[in-house]
């Protein structure tokens, strides 16, 4: 199998022997209950990271797993659970996130999200029918993502620059030794994926994203001044080999000025997404419009509520559409308010809960 572009063909015979042994870890477990496994993310499109320490080559990105099942009911959270952390001892750190279990019928209902598309769109079957994906994904994953997925991608993208700023400010502790880095790429690649999809240019695989970013660059002078194609280039050098890119991790300035720049990012995707104008983050956090259409139906508004009542709030809107005004607020502001600490803590913890 091809994981990466970039490992030595030693390192792709360990990684391949590394997932088989994986997978019969969670076969063991899910029995006949197990349909497929399959492998997403970087390594699932060919296009995994690699680093070397200590003279080895080592994976970098996590391991995303789907799990494709007959009954969701029944599969052991707990035994799961447990494999996951013995493979991260195993994978010197690396996560291996697995999806909620799903079924054959939830992969033909699987709604419009990136998630999926990226999956569909690449992914190796560890376990199972070659087609379990290809077969059932529904067509509209094939069409270009509705915006609301780019504003998702900025929130969550968000929290993490927001994690990495109270991690290098020493008011939270550090993750992981390369934690503040990571994070201050995800968020520079963010960036500049969301203005792929506001021009329906977004693509699964990372080659090319580059070439296609710096068209868009060269025709909306917009775009172009909000002066972040270095670090989008850069950002996608880091997801295939971060060895290549700046060592250590960024500084709080540096930090502070990517949240200036998701800022910058956020109102131009509002803007081309709603049809509307803010000149600053503060006018659009006090825009009481919805954002995420699709979880704010009136048949919403029961779950929503207790929701909300979970956080100590009171509102028939699902708690993101609050974060969205929290987030562009403290990411907006300079310098940040004083308090911003206990205030992105409890940010932080919603976003936990709900993201």
């Amino acid at each position: 199998m091809t994981y990466t572009q970039h490992g030595s063909p030693a390192f792709k015979t360990w990684l391949d022997e590394q997932l088989a042994a994986l997978t019969r870890d969670i076969a063991e477990v899910l029995r006949d209950n197990l349909v497929a496994v399959v492998l997403g993310g970087g390594y699932g499109r060919g296009e995994g990271g690699v680093v070397v320490v200590d003279g080895q080559e080592r994976p970098y990105n996590d391991l995303d797993l789907v799990l494709v099942v007959r009954n969701p009911a029944v599969v052991p959270r707990g035994p799961l659970e447990t494999i996951q952390a013995a493979w991260r001892e195993k994978l010197f750190g690396i996560h291996v996130d697995m999806s909620r279990p799903q079924t054959i019928e939830q992969v033909k209902a699987w709604p419009h999200y990136m998630m999926w598309q990226d999956v569909l769109l690449g992914h190796i079957v560890l376990f199972g029918p070659p087609d379990v994906i290809r077969a059932n994904a529904p067509d509209i994953l094939l069409k270009p993502l509705p915006l609301t997925e780019a504003l998702r991608l900025m929130l969550n993208r968000g929290a993490g620059l927001l994690f990495a700023l109270r991690i290098a400010a020493g008011v939270a502790p550090r993750e992981d030794d390369d934690f503040v880095r990571r994070n201050f790429f995800k968020c520079a690649q963010a960036l500049g994926d969301t203005a792929l999809m506001i021009h329906q240019k977004y693509q699964t695989p990372y080659a090319g994203r580059e070439t296609v970013f710096a068209g868009l660059c060269e025709a909306h002078e917009e775009l172009r001044n909000l002066d972040i194609r270095a670090a989008y280039e850069e950002s996608l050098v880091f997801r295939s080999l971060p060895d290549r890119v700046t060592q250590g991790p960024p500084s709080v300035q540096q930090l502070h000025e990517m949240a200036r720049s998701w800022s910058r990012m956020l109102l131009y995707l509002e803007t081309n997404r709603t049809g509307k104008r803010w000149d600053t983050t503060n006018a659009y956090a006090d825009w009481t419009g919805v954002r995420e259409a699709d979880v704010n139906a009136w048949k919403d508004m029961p779950k929503n509520l207790a929701r909300n009542l979970v956080i100590g709030s009171l509102s028939y809107k699902h708690p993101r559409e609050r974060l969205y005004r929290d987030f562009a607020r403290l990411l907006g502001a300079e310098p940040f308010p004083t308090g911003w600490e206990s205030i992105s803590e409890r940010m932080l913890r919603v976003w936990r809960r709900f993201n």
